[in-house]
Parts: C-alpha cells; structure tokens; sequence
C-alpha cells in the first residue's frame, strides 16, 4: 500500500536529511559574548508559525491533516552568528516536518539550499503523501554541542535526527496501524553549514556517525 510504503521510505531515509554546509563568518564569530546565548544544544527549534489557512485539525483516518501551520523563517535567520545558525536548521526541520505532514513542498522551497538538494529532500519526505498521508508526525534535529566548531569556511555541528511517524498510515482509503516500535527512526549525524550571499547554505552532502536505529527504518 503506497500509504505503508511512503511510511517506510520516510523512516529508511532520515539519512536524507542531514545537510553539510559551510558559513563564511568573521574569525571568532562562532563563539558568543557574555551577554549572548552560549548553549544552543537540544532541539533546534523556531517559535513562529503561520495560522492564517484556519484552525488546524491534526490527520485522522478519514481524512490528512488540514489547516498545517507553516513554519515563519525567523528574523535572524540570515544573521552571521551562531543564533543564525541555529533558526537555520530549526526552520529547516520545520519545512521537513511541514511536508510529511501536507505532502507540499511550499516549506522545503524556503530552506537556503541548492536546488536539487531541495528536490531530493521533497522526493524522500514529501512526494509520497501527496496522496497518501499518516498520522502526525514531526522532524526535529537535536544539537549535541553547545556550539558548532569550524573547519575553514564550514562550520559543523553534531546533531541526533529524530523522526516520529503518526500511529497509522492511509492510501487508497485504507488505513493500517503503523506498530509503536516502528514509529520512530534516529540517526547521529553532522550538520555543515556555509555563508554563501548574505545568507547561511544547507548543503546536502551527509556525514552519518552511525546507521540507523535497529528496528525503526521500516513500517
């Protein structure tokens, strides 16, 4: 079933989503004033969101998820610091996340990517719910460091990619129950970041430290 079959190509490819990419900031940039955040790790996450398509109503079996809030780049998204950084890769989750569950690529056109990395991600994460959908369901990239380190114009930053899929899949107006224990898929990865125009450049080069967690790349 192509509901089952997205589901399990969203979890066997989380590897997909781990960017290397490169940032030209300033030498020193990288590490924060007293008066500055100084410990980014956990979740890399954004606060605003746009509710403006109506009251959202979360998928059910009957019907895919209605009224997603979409994810609002922040305001220092594009800032040459280490909180810009992290809005990066906070609203990049997000554009994942908002395509799982809307099977649209309207978010993933916004992340400062190359474009094929943006068809490759919208291939493996959002195609397959164009027609069929699952459960809620989010993307979230955890930062392990407080802060990323730099290796000439690329700043890298440790991180756990975590998907959690919604309890069931549907397609073809079936829906299957989707087992608690394959509901979920981790992977320790690094992100790379570049300043490239004035603005901070996912790439989609991967760098995995380990495979996938045993038990959760199918559905």
């Amino acid at each position: 079933p192509v509901g089952v079959a997205a589901a399990t190509a969203l979890t066997g490819c989380a590897s997909t989503l781990v960017p290397a990419t490169t940032q030209t900031i300033e030498e020193g940039a990288a590490s924060s004033s007293s008066s500055e955040r100084t410990d980014f790790s956990g979740e890399a996450k954004i606060e605003n969101y746009d509710t403006s398509a109506g009251t959202y109503e979360p998928a059910t079996r009957e019907h895919r998820a209605k009224n997603v809030p979409k994810p609002v780049k922040p305001a220092n998204i594009d800032n040459k610091t280490v909180a810009g950084i992290y809005s990066a890769l906070g609203h990049y989750a997000a554009a994942i996340t908002y395509a799982i569950n809307t099977g649209e690529d309207t978010c993933i056109q916004q992340v400062n990517m190359e474009e094929a990395g943006k068809k490759g991600v919208y291939e493996y994460f959002g195609k397959p719910f164009t027609k069929a959908w699952v459960g809620e369901s989010k993307c979230v990239f955890i930062l392990k460091d407080p802060l990323p380190t730099k290796k000439d114009d690329t700043y890298m930053w440790p991180c756990t990619t975590k998907i959690t899929i919604g309890e069931f899949a549907v397609s073809d107006g079936r829906a299957r129950d989707i087992s608690s224990d394959k509901r979920e898929i981790t992977d320790d990865a690094e992100m790379h970041l570049t300043y490239k125009d004035n603005k901070w450049v996912i790439s989609t080069d991967a760098s995995l430290s380990s495979s996938a967690t045993s038990g959760t790349n199918k559905v």
